[in-house]
């Protein structure tokens, strides 16, 4: 699963993301987490990611298959501020590839 935020968004900002994967109970710097006797384990937490040699933005990931991210310098719809970072994210996420 991917959630991601325009890192520029003022409606849905990238701090409203993190309160929500928050209160899902992945909460963003910890390394164990124990929902229902289920531990998640944070495998990268505010990695960059690349696309064209340019920093897309920025990820956090978990090892049940989470993937929490910003887009760099994208607003609130993210692909039309951000087609190229747009289209490489989903097909990295579709093709169960990393970012």
């Amino acid at each position: 699963m991917i959630f991601y935020n325009g890192d520029l968004d003022m409606r849905c900002n990238m701090l409203m993301g993190q309160r929500f994967t928050e209160k899902l109970g992945y909460k963003v710097g910890r390394f164990f987490l124990k929902i229902s006797r289920l531990f998640l384990v944070l495998k990268t937490i505010k990695q960059s990611w690349i696309v064209n040699g340019q920093i897309g933005g920025f990820k956090t990931e978990y090892e049940n298959g989470l993937t929490f991210t910003t887009v760099r310098g994208a607003g609130h719809a993210v692909p039309q501020y951000k087609p190229q970072e747009s289209l490489y994210m989903i097909k990295q996420f579709l093709d169960n590839k990393p970012l």
